[in-house]
């Protein structure tokens, strides 16, 4: 067998690791995290369009967002400026090097700037923190020009990057889809009611403490309705939506895990669940399709 086709095996195994960082950021517990980045790898539409399936750039297009939403959540919160500042830079050389890999670095850049576009405006009104949202201008102002140097770089170097979706995205991708394929898509009801309960949870306890809040929920909720609102437009932005939803799984599983009597019952038997179906839809996406019997005629 070829190297190469060991690449999307690579890809999902650095996946994996961004993902438990991200959790950690978040401070969720280890069982939650793995069951969270279960649920990311063996959803059945990452499994069919890059671990088991035709390798394109959908690899790409979680473990960088991954990345990049890890750094949001550490340069937006309170804390010192050298480590904004310096969370900005990494922000802006990480999405440069996405641009290098596939489109959906424009994506993402749009998503930063509303990031700290709201959390500048939550800071200021809402908390009352001058300081800190004149924080979340400057990583703006930071990562936009950095940016826009290394790709201006890139223009001179290579071809310039391409805006997503663009003429090449094939008719199928953008055709659109239903609530229901993308809950088939990413993992089925009962995923999506985990989701559910993490995201209602996570809402909760911020408008709980409203001015005492995390800027992580903002954060979520962000690449929440953005990835979902797209995925509805086209089947190539749903790997992009397995994130944030991931991510609010594990935030309702360590939630219930806290409850002993139930929680790590309750944990084991969903990643029962999750094995179970994704050992039918590994099957399903290694199964060779079948020739027509018309096709017979031609060989």
């Amino acid at each position: 067998m070829p190297a190469g086709a060991y690449t999307p095996l690579f890809i999902y195994l650095l996946i994996l690791i961004a993902f438990l960082w991200v959790c950690r950021v978040l401070n969720y517990s280890v069982v939650a995290s793995i069951l969270g980045a279960l649920f990311l790898v063996m959803a059945p539409i990452n499994l069919k369009r890059g671990a088991l399936g035709g390798f394109g750039t959908d690899p790409y297009n979680i473990l960088f967002p991954l990345l990049l939403l890890g750094c949001l959540f550490l340069a937006l919160r309170p804390a010192s400026k050298k480590n904004g500042y310096l969370w900005a830079v990494i922000f802006g050389l990480t999405l440069s090097v996405y641009a290098l890999f596939c489109q959906g670095w424009g994506l993402l850049f749009f998503m930063g700037v509303a990031c700290a576009l709201g959390a500048a405006a939550y800071n200021f009104f809402i908390k009352k923190d001058p300081p800190h949202a004149r924080q979340n201008l400057l990583f703006l102002i930071l990562f936009i020009g950095t940016t826009l140097l290394m790709l201006s770089i890139r223009k001179f170097t290579h071809r310039g990057p391409d805006l997503w979706p663009n003429l090449f995205m094939s008719v199928g991708e953008l055709k659109k889809t239903s609530l229901g394929s993308i809950t088939t898509s990413v993992g089925g009801p009962v995923f999506m009611l985990l989701v559910f309960g993490g995201w209602s949870y996570s809402l909760r306890m911020a408008l709980k403490n409203f001015r005492q809040a995390r800027i992580d929920t903002l954060i979520l909720t962000i690449f929440l309705i953005v990835t979902m609102s797209l995925s509805l437009k086209g089947e190539q932005f749903v790997p992009f939506a397995t994130i944030p939803l991931s991510i609010l799984a594990a935030a309702a599983a360590h939630r219930f895990i806290g409850l002993r009597s139930v929680g790590l019952p309750l944990a084991g038997l969903l990643i029962a669940l999750i094995l179970f179906n994704a050992n039918r839809d590994i099957r399903t996406v290694l199964t060779p399709i079948p020739a027509a019997p018309a096709l017979k005629y031609f060989k």
